[in-house]
């Protein structure tokens, strides 16, 4: 394995931790618990994250996530919405987008909305790492 793949593989893990950390503090919010600040940066991050997927949002062009994660996590964004079975409306999209980037604290999400949010985390991040293991042979 190069080291351009090492990085990338590193990478990549790195963002099914944060995922799994945001989808946790989804959960957190839906259980009317409190988010530190570690946790409230996090759900912004995941904003950025969204804002870079989402190639018909409004903040596609002007996302900070690097092009080349956003790239390879495209799928696994749709994939997800699939498998929890909601297909997503661009105001959906839009609205969740503005939530996370704003720490949670301009919640514009109802709270069916905040559990498919904390569920499509999830499952990227079950998605993106399983996708890791089987690039790394079985690890």
């Amino acid at each position: 394995m190069s080291s351009c793949d090492l990085r990338q593989w590193a990478e990549m893990f790195a963002v099914c931790v944060r995922l799994q950390s945001a989808s946790s503090n989804l959960s957190r919010i839906l259980k009317n618990k409190g988010l530190e600040e570690g946790q409230v940066e996090n759900l912004k991050w995941a904003g950025d994250l969204v804002g870079g997927v989402d190639w018909e949002g409004e903040a596609y062009q002007t996302s900070r996530f690097p092009s080349t994660i956003a790239a390879a996590i495209r799928p696994h964004f749709y994939r997800a919405f699939i498998e929890i079975g909601y297909d997503p409306t661009k105001e959906f999209l839009d609205r969740l987008y503005q939530t996370l980037k704003s720490g949670f604290q301009t919640p514009l999400l109802e709270t069916r909305e905040i559990g498919l949010a904390s569920e499509l985390m999830k499952k990227m991040s079950s998605y993106i790492l399983s996708k890791l293991q089987i690039h790394m042979g079985g690890v």
